[in-house]
């Protein structure tokens, strides 16, 4: 009876309609989630995800750029007057303490003062968002932008079904996007990390299959982001991948050049200004902080005292330790490069090393970014079928385990938002207070789940 169940759950028929169900869950779960999160009931449009500067911010840059002002990206006050336009007041809550538009341009990095403010993204990514801007409401370009993500994620399977030849299931390779950590937030947030993920995809399926200039075309397109672009140039010459490195490096170089026409030489510099204005912040804000996944906001979070959400001060070692490990995962990431020069730079375990340490050492970056990390998954795992096996522990590789204990984390464990807070009695001892009182005191140990505790990347960095 045994063997015939595990003969059933294991026949391809079995596995591509559980493939098929898991997607279809997926999708209706994560498209659920991004409709209902944000909600404010009393506001007339019931929500203020499009008020957030995680959408709200980048829909003004393509909106500045439609109106005329690409000269004035970073123009705090230009972007005060466009938000005062497209955030009228009657759509607020009617208790609100700040206005929607105020609150936004508040949310910019720097001081009030400061003219030159803006988000973070450089000038070319207003014209990414120029399509979505052409919806001069912003809450309704809002949920269009949710919709494109959660298509793009469904374009990213495509392309891993590509890369892989067929030996991922569309099916499978989509609903194993969406369930990757990192998805979820960006699909709710109308964050672009899935554009990304699907240019990732599909630029490095170009590579595997032989046409290296496109994919590396493809990855220039990520100009836009440039933080991740340098990485995965970095990632390209590490892999010997030179066409594709050089044609990355000159679409990119192309993408900034064609701008100049539009908005100047100026706004390069100004957002560069706005950069350094952000890496400050970046620095103190707990939220920020938090929220990260890059090796330089670990040791904030351990090292950081806090008070209303910012660092009392900024100590240097927590500076000392986040390049410390940088130093290391990079270092480690071209020994292996180096080590494996022989060994395929396509699928395999080299390309999903050098991938994964390029992720891990960009420059800073939020828990949705984590997605990108599942290009690493992809390249590992090419051919899934080594993996795995047709028994009751289907595992027959640590790195299969870890990355369905990825999953696990993203959908089961993370939004419920565990806390746990422990003591260690074995430990404890007494302690005289300053008055002469004494009491037991142990060393106590919090453990939490949720968007702010970086478990994905502990997980992935192992």
């Amino acid at each position: 009876m045994g063997s015939r169940t595990l003969a059933f759950l294991t026949a391809r028929r079995t596995r591509l309609v559980l493939a098929w169900l898991v997607l279809l869950g997926a999708v209706g779960q994560r498209g659920w989630q991004a409709w209902i999160n944000f909600r404010v009931p009393d506001r007339p449009d019931r929500n203020d995800g499009h008020t957030s500067i995680d959408y709200g911010g980048q829909w003004m840059m393509g909106r500045l750029l439609l109106l005329g002002h690409g000269r004035d990206l970073y123009s705090r006050a230009r972007h005060l007057e466009v938000a005062r336009e497209s955030y009228p007041q009657d759509r607020e809550a009617p208790n609100a303490s700040e206005h929607d538009a105020e609150r936004l341009v508040g949310y910019y990095a720097g001081p009030a003062d400061d003219p030159v403010g803006g988000p973070l993204y450089p000038p070319v990514h207003a014209f990414v968002m120029a399509p979505l801007a052409l919806i001069p409401d912003p809450y309704l370009s809002y949920r269009v932008a949710q919709g494109v993500m959660l298509g793009l994620v469904l374009v990213a399977g495509l392309g891993v079904r590509y890369a892989t030849e067929g030996r991922w299931w569309w099916s499978a390779a989509a609903g194993f996007m969406l369930l990757f950590p990192g998805c979820r937030g960006a699909i709710d947030l109308g964050q672009n990390s899935p554009l990304s993920l699907a240019l990732l995809i599909w630029g490095w399926g170009l590579i595997v299959r032989g046409r290296p200039g496109w994919g590396g075309v493809l990855w220039g397109l990520l100009a836009f982001k440039p933080v991740w672009a340098v990485s995965f140039l970095a990632a390209l010459l590490l892999l010997r991948q030179w066409r594709a490195a050089a044609a990355m490096a000159a679409t990119g170089a192309g993408l900034v050049l064609l701008t100049l026409p539009v908005v100047g030489l100026q706004a390069w510099f100004d957002w560069l200004h706005v950069g350094k204005l952000a890496a400050d912040l970046y620095a103190v804000d707990r939220n920020w902080i938090f929220l990260s996944r890059d090796l330089f906001g670990i040791p904030r979070r351990m090292f950081l005292e806090f008070h209303e959400g910012t660092a009392v001060a900024d100590r240097p070692i927590a500076g000392y330790v986040g390049w410390g490990l940088w130093l290391l995962v990079a270092s480690a990431t071209a020994l292996v490069a180096w080590a494996g020069r022989r060994l395929p730079t396509q699928v395999g375990p080299l390309p999903a090393v050098v991938i994964l340490g390029a992720w891990l050492c960009t420059y800073r970056f939020m828990y949705y970014d984590v997605a990108l990390a599942a290009l690493a998954v992809v390249a590992l795992m090419s051919d899934p079928r080594p993996f795995f096996r047709p028994a009751w522990w289907p595992f027959a590789s640590w790195a299969a385990v870890l990355v369905a204990l990825l999953l696990l984390i993203e959908n089961a464990i993370a939004p419920v938002n565990l806390e746990l807070t422990g003591s260690v009695m074995a430990l404890k001892k007494t302690v005289t207070a300053a008055d002469g009182a004494t009491h037991l005191a142990a060393p106590t140990f919090f453990v939490a789940t949720g968007d702010y505790y970086p478990w994905d990347t502990v997980t992935l960095f192992a």
